[in-house]
């Protein structure tokens, strides 16, 4: 009796484990399906908007190929994750193609027939042993087998998480509210907080929120356009990977938040060039609506300075942590001040500078249609003024993300990572 109520149990568990590897994959599938769903949505929108201006349509081609590709790493990461561990003996398949390998990443291409594959073909065909140790993506280290199920925490609430959501989403409208009047606007940097609290999709529906209850208190919510509203979604999933990266590997994260900065910083000048299509050399020509007929040369000298001053102090900071080898208080204050200054830098850059002038353009023709605004003539004399003001907003920013870092990392640990109460 006991040995067969061992064997019993044995089973059970290969059955169950058999359940949480299909789960995974669908979660995968899922995911991969909703960003290919974007992807063809937008290309579609800029084939048949050929009557909207060049810039608009480049928006919607631009955010197609970035889904596209957020669709095929989505199932490769699935895909390597099954690879990795079958290579390391971690879990073995009865029957093995030599073309199993390629065909995991070709069909991660169409999410459907991959998760049909992967069912068929892995997950029914494994033999798990007596393992259940798998390795992460890095290969270094092993998780348990209930780690494998991380994709279904992006879509459940636990108790505090909703505890916490209303509580910051609370103290963001009193703060909106009351320091409105400042000329600063917190919803970045309530961006930040909540991607580092509740990540990817807790974390934009929260910023959702946010931005609706904002416009309604406001009394602005029939004024709300998509060129905003997309805001609090991307933002937010971008946020959530840099701080995924940041807890799995902090020196991969400090090197590639680098990179992204410089790449981020190249794009704004590509694209400063390109909506002042350049001319002379001595000034760059601008609508007379605005008071005046041209901006000196000097305006990219200010903003190469700007970025220039942004880049060194990242730069500076990131060298000094990597060469720090051993453990301290001065090196955990270091990493808390680099991360903070780099989410604050990277999320205003993208969102502010660069998105920023095209989404307020987009939205005052929209708003009101006689507005002598276009993209081509007036891109500039809207980004300046934002840039200029991020000179006074970023150290604010950062100061203030910065002393609120220490005490969210403790809550995090302590609360949300723990999982203690039930999830609806």
């Amino acid at each position: 009796m006991l040995i067969n109520s061992q064997q019993n149990l044995y089973i059970t568990q290969r059955e169950n484990e058999h359940f949480l590897f299909s789960r995974k994959t669908l979660y995968s599938s899922i995911a991969s399906g909703l960003a290919l769903f974007i992807s063809l949505i937008t290309l579609v929108m800029y084939a048949s908007l050929d009557k909207v201006d060049v810039q608009t349509r480049n928006i919607f081609l631009i955010i197609s190929v970035v889904a596209l590709i957020t669709s095929f790493i989505v199932l490769w990461r699935d895909a390597y994750f099954y690879i990795r561990n079958i290579n390391l003996k971690n879990i073995h398949l009865k029957v093995r193609s030599k073309y199993t390998y390629y065909l995991l990443f070709l069909l991660g291409l169409f999410p459907p027939i991959y998760y049909c594959f992967v069912k068929e073909k892995i997950i029914t065909n494994l033999s798990l042993v007596k393992t259940n140790q798998f390795i992460n993506l890095k290969g270094v280290s092993k998780y348990s087998f209930k780690k494998l199920l991380s994709y279904k925490e992006f879509f459940k609430l636990d108790i505090i998480d909703i505890a916490i959501s209303g509580l910051l989403l609370g103290l963001y409208l009193i703060v909106n509210a009351t320091a409105g009047r400042s000329g600063l606007s917190f919803e970045f940097l309530f961006y930040i907080v909540i991607s580092y609290f509740l990540r990817y999709f807790k974390a934009a529906l929260v910023g959702i929120l946010a931005d609706f209850f904002g416009l309604l208190i406001s009394g602005s919510v029939a004024t709300w356009h998509w060129v905003y509203g997309i805001v609090p979604i991307i933002s937010t999933f971008l946020m959530s990977m840099f701080f995924d990266l940041f807890e799995k590997n902090k020196k991969l994260s400090v090197i590639l938040s680098n990179v992204f900065l410089w790449v981020t910083i190249a794009s704004l000048f590509v694209i400063f060039w390109w909506q002042t299509s350049i001319k002379e050399i001595s000034a760059i020509k601008i609508s007379k609506t605005f008071g005046f007929k041209e901006i000196s040369i000097t305006t990219f000298v200010i903003l190469g300075i700007l970025s220039a001053v942004i880049v060194g102090i990242m730069t500076f900071l990131s060298v000094k942590y990597l060469l720090s080898k051993k453990e301290s208080l001065t090196k955990n204050n270091l990493i808390v001040t680099l991360i903070s200054f780099a989410s604050v830098v990277l999320i205003i850059v993208i969102f502010r500078w660069i998105w920023g002038p095209f989404a307020f353009i987009r939205w005052k023709t929209w708003i009101s249609p006689k507005s002598k605004l276009t993209l081509q003539k007036s891109y500039v004399i809207v980004m300046l003024p934002i840039i200029f003001r991020s000179i006074i907003s970023i150290p604010i920013y950062t100061a203030i993300l910065a002393s609120l870092m220490i005490p969210l990392i403790h809550l995090r640990n302590k609360y949300i990572e723990k999982k203690i109460i039930g999830k609806y």
